[in-house]
């Protein structure tokens, strides 16, 4: 795969499914993978937004170029770029790592001596 970009498509209806999206997509290009719940029997999206990933940039730029305002199921639909973070030497990226907050002391304080 040589793509850097994927694309995120939201405002997506309940009756979209991920081969309707596939067939609308795939003119632009291979798609490598769009991200849903094909098992969920009642929408493939329920949070109504995905990703689509390409096999390259030209396809992802094309599709969400020609695919801005588009409508889908009768809805407009928000499509934007979204760039992947790649690295130089085909390793693995490795996760941030966070550190956890100390916690936080939720007893109430009362004033002594009144």
């Amino acid at each position: 795969i040589n793509a850097e970009y994927m694309g995120r498509v939201q405002n997506l209806t309940r009756n979209v499914t991920i081969p309707h999206l596939r067939e609308i997509f795939g003119k632009f290009g291979e798609i490598v993978e769009i991200e849903g719940d094909e098992q969920d029997p009642l929408c493939d999206f329920p949070k109504g937004r995905t990703t689509i990933e390409y096999t390259n940039n030209e396809s992802a730029i094309e599709a969400f170029a020609n695919m801005k305002g588009a409508q889908i199921d009768g809805e407009e639909i928000n499509v934007s770029l979204i760039k992947i973070a790649t690295t130089t030497d085909n390793k693995i990226p490795t996760q941030k790592t966070t550190t956890k907050a100390a916690p936080v002391n939720t007893k109430k304080r009362t004033r002594q001596g009144k």
